[in-house]
Protein backbone atom coordinates (compact mmCIF):
# COMPACT_ATOMS: atom_id res chain seq x y z
CA UNK A 1 0.00 0.00 0.00
CA UNK A 2 3.05 2.42 0.75
CA UNK A 3 3.78 1.85 -2.95
CA UNK A 4 0.48 3.48 -4.32
CA UNK A 5 0.84 7.03 -6.07
CA UNK A 6 -1.48 9.29 -6.97
CA UNK A 7 -1.15 8.22 -10.70
CA UNK A 8 -2.22 4.57 -9.86
CA UNK A 9 -5.51 6.40 -8.00
CA UNK A 10 -6.28 8.75 -11.18
CA UNK A 11 -5.89 5.61 -13.48
CA UNK A 12 -8.09 3.29 -10.95
CA UNK A 13 -10.62 6.52 -10.36
CA UNK A 14 -11.14 7.20 -13.84
CA UNK A 15 -11.22 3.51 -15.66
CA UNK A 16 -13.68 2.29 -18.03
CA UNK A 17 -15.83 -0.78 -17.02
CA UNK A 18 -15.79 -3.45 -19.92
CA UNK A 19 -19.21 -4.19 -21.04
CA UNK A 20 -19.77 -7.34 -24.00
CA UNK A 21 -15.57 -7.29 -25.02
CA UNK A 22 -15.57 -3.39 -25.27
CA UNK A 23 -14.34 -0.72 -22.76
CA UNK A 24 -16.93 1.68 -21.74
CA UNK A 25 -16.99 5.00 -20.43
CA UNK A 26 -18.21 4.72 -17.14
CA UNK A 27 -20.40 7.72 -15.07
CA UNK A 28 -18.96 10.73 -13.34
CA UNK A 29 -21.37 9.19 -9.95
CA UNK A 30 -19.49 5.87 -10.31
CA UNK A 31 -15.67 7.66 -10.82
CA UNK A 32 -16.56 9.26 -7.20
CA UNK A 33 -17.61 6.49 -5.48
CA UNK A 34 -14.31 4.96 -6.53
CA UNK A 35 -12.72 8.52 -5.34
CA UNK A 36 -14.76 7.89 -1.78
CA UNK A 37 -14.36 4.56 -1.14
CA UNK A 38 -10.42 4.61 -1.79
CA UNK A 39 -9.95 7.83 0.70
CA UNK A 40 -11.94 6.27 2.89
CA UNK A 41 -9.70 2.65 2.80
CA UNK A 42 -6.43 4.06 2.94
CA UNK A 43 -7.81 6.37 6.06
CA UNK A 44 -8.26 3.03 7.73
CA UNK A 45 -4.79 1.59 6.58
CA UNK A 46 -3.17 4.79 7.93
CA UNK A 47 -4.88 3.71 11.54
CA UNK A 48 -3.46 0.83 10.96
CA UNK A 49 -0.18 1.61 9.87
CA UNK A 50 -0.03 0.36 6.99
CA UNK A 51 0.27 3.37 4.91
CA UNK A 52 1.76 6.47 5.70
CA UNK A 53 -0.08 8.78 4.15
CA UNK A 54 -3.43 9.02 1.89
CA UNK A 55 -2.38 9.23 -2.26
CA UNK A 56 -6.28 9.97 -2.75
CA UNK A 57 -6.05 13.22 -1.49
CA UNK A 58 -3.68 14.52 -4.43
CA UNK A 59 -5.95 13.64 -7.01
CA UNK A 60 -9.06 15.72 -7.28
CA UNK A 61 -12.45 14.09 -6.85
CA UNK A 62 -14.43 14.30 -10.28
CA UNK A 63 -17.13 17.13 -10.07
CA UNK A 64 -20.58 16.53 -9.22
CA UNK A 65 -23.11 16.46 -12.42
CA UNK A 66 -25.92 18.12 -12.16
CA UNK A 67 -28.52 15.84 -13.77
CA UNK A 68 -31.85 16.68 -14.63
CA UNK A 69 -34.78 15.03 -13.03
CA UNK A 70 -36.98 12.96 -14.82
CA UNK A 71 -40.59 13.89 -14.79
CA UNK A 72 -44.03 12.51 -16.16
CA UNK A 73 -45.60 13.78 -18.82
CA UNK A 74 -49.33 13.87 -18.63
CA UNK A 75 -49.45 10.60 -21.24
CA UNK A 76 -47.17 8.84 -18.87
CA UNK A 77 -49.53 9.08 -16.19
CA UNK A 78 -52.07 7.10 -18.48
CA UNK A 79 -49.59 4.11 -19.60
CA UNK A 80 -48.92 3.58 -15.18
CA UNK A 81 -52.64 3.63 -14.97
CA UNK A 82 -53.70 1.43 -17.71
CA UNK A 83 -50.59 -0.65 -16.50
CA UNK A 84 -52.73 -1.50 -13.08
CA UNK A 85 -55.49 -2.34 -14.99
CA UNK A 86 -54.23 -4.84 -17.80
CA UNK A 87 -52.04 -6.32 -14.89
CA UNK A 88 -55.50 -6.68 -12.39
CA UNK A 89 -57.18 -8.36 -15.71
CA UNK A 90 -54.26 -10.68 -16.43
CA UNK A 91 -54.43 -11.99 -12.57
CA UNK A 92 -57.99 -12.17 -13.00
CA UNK A 93 -58.28 -16.37 -13.67
CA UNK A 94 -54.92 -16.83 -11.82
CA UNK A 95 -54.64 -18.94 -8.50
CA UNK A 96 -55.11 -16.34 -5.09
CA UNK A 97 -56.20 -12.92 -4.66
CA UNK A 98 -56.38 -10.49 -7.36
CA UNK A 99 -54.74 -7.40 -6.81
CA UNK A 100 -56.97 -4.49 -7.94
CA UNK A 101 -54.25 -2.04 -6.91
CA UNK A 102 -57.20 0.85 -6.88
CA UNK A 103 -55.79 2.32 -3.71
CA UNK A 104 -52.37 3.09 -5.60
CA UNK A 105 -54.18 4.79 -8.68
CA UNK A 106 -56.02 6.89 -6.51
CA UNK A 107 -52.78 8.20 -4.49
CA UNK A 108 -50.89 8.61 -8.26
CA UNK A 109 -53.87 10.80 -9.58
CA UNK A 110 -53.76 13.10 -6.35
CA UNK A 111 -49.99 13.31 -5.62
CA UNK A 112 -49.47 14.02 -9.51
CA UNK A 113 -52.09 17.15 -9.29
CA UNK A 114 -51.27 18.38 -5.41
CA UNK A 115 -47.44 18.15 -5.75
CA UNK A 116 -47.79 16.22 -2.34
CA UNK A 117 -45.11 13.94 -0.95
CA UNK A 118 -45.61 10.81 -0.08
CA UNK A 119 -45.77 10.98 3.48
CA UNK A 120 -48.20 14.14 3.28
CA UNK A 121 -50.39 11.91 0.75
CA UNK A 122 -50.53 8.84 3.65
CA UNK A 123 -51.22 11.18 6.17
CA UNK A 124 -54.18 12.68 4.96
CA UNK A 125 -57.58 12.33 6.98
CA UNK A 126 -61.16 13.74 5.62
CA UNK A 127 -60.94 16.04 7.65
CA UNK A 128 -58.15 17.62 5.47
CA UNK A 129 -59.71 17.67 2.45
CA UNK A 130 -62.13 20.41 1.62
CA UNK A 131 -64.24 19.48 -1.27
CA UNK A 132 -66.52 22.49 -1.18
CA UNK A 133 -63.86 24.71 -1.93
CA UNK A 134 -61.29 22.76 -3.25
CA UNK A 135 -58.43 22.84 -1.27
CA UNK A 136 -56.64 20.57 1.05
CA UNK A 137 -54.69 21.02 4.02
CA UNK A 138 -51.18 19.36 5.05
CA UNK A 139 -51.26 19.68 8.57
CA UNK A 140 -49.01 18.41 11.87
CA UNK A 141 -50.54 14.91 13.01
CA UNK A 142 -48.86 13.08 15.94
CA UNK A 143 -45.64 12.16 15.04
CA UNK A 144 -46.47 13.63 11.71
CA UNK A 145 -44.79 16.98 10.49
CA UNK A 146 -43.77 18.13 6.89
CA UNK A 147 -41.12 18.43 5.98
CA UNK A 148 -40.29 22.11 6.27
CA UNK A 149 -42.32 22.17 9.52
CA UNK A 150 -45.05 24.20 7.50
CA UNK A 151 -48.46 23.77 7.35
CA UNK A 152 -49.99 24.21 4.33
CA UNK A 153 -52.96 24.30 1.81
CA UNK A 154 -53.31 23.27 -1.90
CA UNK A 155 -55.68 23.90 -4.58
CA UNK A 156 -57.53 20.70 -5.07
CA UNK A 157 -58.28 20.83 -8.97
CA UNK A 158 -59.44 18.97 -12.00
CA UNK A 159 -58.26 15.26 -12.63
CA UNK A 160 -57.45 14.95 -8.36
CA UNK A 161 -60.10 16.65 -7.19
CA UNK A 162 -63.01 14.37 -8.90
CA UNK A 163 -60.58 11.43 -8.18
CA UNK A 164 -60.87 12.66 -4.40
CA UNK A 165 -65.09 13.47 -4.47
CA UNK A 166 -65.30 9.96 -6.23
CA UNK A 167 -63.93 8.82 -2.85
CA UNK A 168 -65.81 10.06 -0.86
CA UNK A 169 -69.19 9.70 -2.47
CA UNK A 170 -68.49 5.78 -2.36
CA UNK A 171 -67.22 5.45 1.19
CA UNK A 172 -68.88 8.37 3.31
CA UNK A 173 -65.98 8.09 4.85
CA UNK A 174 -66.36 10.36 8.83
CA UNK A 175 -63.50 13.05 9.38
CA UNK A 176 -60.42 11.37 11.25
CA UNK A 177 -60.24 8.73 8.75
CA UNK A 178 -57.40 7.87 6.53
CA UNK A 179 -58.20 9.23 2.79
CA UNK A 180 -55.94 6.31 0.96
CA UNK A 181 -56.48 2.71 2.28
CA UNK A 182 -55.36 -0.58 0.68
CA UNK A 183 -57.69 -3.18 0.01
CA UNK A 184 -57.64 -4.03 3.58
CA UNK A 185 -58.74 -0.88 4.71
CA UNK A 186 -55.05 -0.31 6.43
CA UNK A 187 -52.85 2.61 5.10
CA UNK A 188 -50.68 1.09 3.06
CA UNK A 189 -46.64 1.18 4.23
CA UNK A 190 -44.37 3.60 2.37
CA UNK A 191 -42.21 1.87 1.05
CA UNK A 192 -45.23 -0.64 -0.41
CA UNK A 193 -46.37 2.74 -2.20
CA UNK A 194 -42.83 3.16 -3.76
CA UNK A 195 -42.45 -0.29 -4.42
CA UNK A 196 -45.82 -1.13 -6.51
CA UNK A 197 -45.56 2.51 -8.53
CA UNK A 198 -42.12 1.17 -9.67
CA UNK A 199 -43.45 -1.92 -10.47
CA UNK A 200 -46.10 -0.57 -12.47
CA UNK A 201 -43.78 2.15 -14.12
CA UNK A 202 -41.86 -0.64 -15.51
CA UNK A 203 -44.68 -2.20 -16.87
CA UNK A 204 -45.99 0.86 -18.22
CA UNK A 205 -42.24 0.48 -20.13
CA UNK A 206 -42.15 4.11 -20.12
CA UNK A 207 -38.90 5.27 -21.75
CA UNK A 208 -36.89 6.75 -18.87
CA UNK A 209 -38.64 4.13 -16.40
CA UNK A 210 -35.37 3.70 -14.17
CA UNK A 211 -35.15 7.52 -13.18
CA UNK A 212 -38.65 7.48 -12.52
CA UNK A 213 -39.55 6.90 -8.76
CA UNK A 214 -43.03 7.71 -6.65
CA UNK A 215 -41.42 11.31 -5.70
CA UNK A 216 -40.92 11.88 -9.73
CA UNK A 217 -45.09 12.63 -9.16
CA UNK A 218 -43.60 15.66 -7.12
CA UNK A 219 -41.25 16.77 -9.75
CA UNK A 220 -43.80 16.50 -12.31
CA UNK A 221 -45.92 19.08 -10.64
CA UNK A 222 -43.93 21.29 -10.31
CA UNK A 223 -41.92 20.93 -13.60
CA UNK A 224 -45.85 21.24 -15.50
CA UNK A 225 -46.41 24.49 -13.29
CA UNK A 226 -42.96 25.82 -14.39
CA UNK A 227 -43.66 25.42 -17.53
CA UNK A 228 -47.10 26.82 -18.02
CA UNK A 229 -44.80 30.19 -16.83
CA UNK A 230 -46.01 30.28 -13.58
CA UNK A 231 -43.03 31.89 -11.12
CA UNK A 232 -40.87 30.26 -8.85
CA UNK A 233 -42.72 32.02 -6.22
CA UNK A 234 -45.78 30.02 -6.84
CA UNK A 235 -44.42 26.72 -7.35
CA UNK A 236 -42.26 26.91 -4.18
CA UNK A 237 -45.80 27.71 -2.47
CA UNK A 238 -47.33 24.78 -3.69
CA UNK A 239 -44.56 22.34 -2.81
CA UNK A 240 -44.21 24.17 0.80
CA UNK A 241 -40.90 24.92 0.04
CA UNK A 242 -39.61 28.38 2.33
CA UNK A 243 -37.42 29.89 -0.11
CA UNK A 244 -37.44 29.28 -4.44
CA UNK A 245 -33.95 28.39 -4.53
CA UNK A 246 -35.60 24.78 -4.93
CA UNK A 247 -37.78 25.79 -7.43
CA UNK A 248 -35.05 26.42 -9.76
CA UNK A 249 -34.37 22.58 -10.45
CA UNK A 250 -37.98 22.33 -11.59
CA UNK A 251 -37.64 25.09 -14.99
CA UNK A 252 -36.21 22.47 -17.43
CA UNK A 253 -38.63 22.15 -20.50
CA UNK A 254 -40.53 19.18 -22.07
CA UNK A 255 -38.70 18.01 -25.71
CA UNK A 256 -40.54 20.35 -28.27
CA UNK A 257 -41.40 22.88 -25.58
CA UNK A 258 -39.23 26.17 -27.14
CA UNK A 259 -40.26 24.80 -30.92
CA UNK A 260 -44.14 25.50 -29.44
CA UNK A 261 -43.37 28.79 -27.56
CA UNK A 262 -41.38 30.12 -30.73
CA UNK A 263 -44.42 28.53 -33.19
CA UNK A 264 -47.16 30.34 -30.72
CA UNK A 265 -45.03 33.53 -30.25
CA UNK A 266 -44.12 34.21 -33.69
CA UNK A 267 -45.85 32.11 -35.91
CA UNK A 268 -48.29 32.53 -38.42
Amino acid sequence: MRDVLPKHVRSYVHAPKEVAGEDEEVSNATKRHRHSHLATFFRWAIGKGWADENPVEKVNKPRKEEKTKAFFEPEDMEKVLNAIDAYRKMRKDEPGPTPSDQWLKEIIVVAFGTGLRRGELLNLQWRDVDLANGRLFVRHRGDFKPKNGKERAVALVGDAREMLEAMHEAANPIPNEQVFTDDNGEPPRPDRVTKRFKKYVRKAKLKNREDLHFHSLRHSTASHLTMQGHPKEVVADVLGHTTTRMADKYSHLSPGATERAMEDTFGS
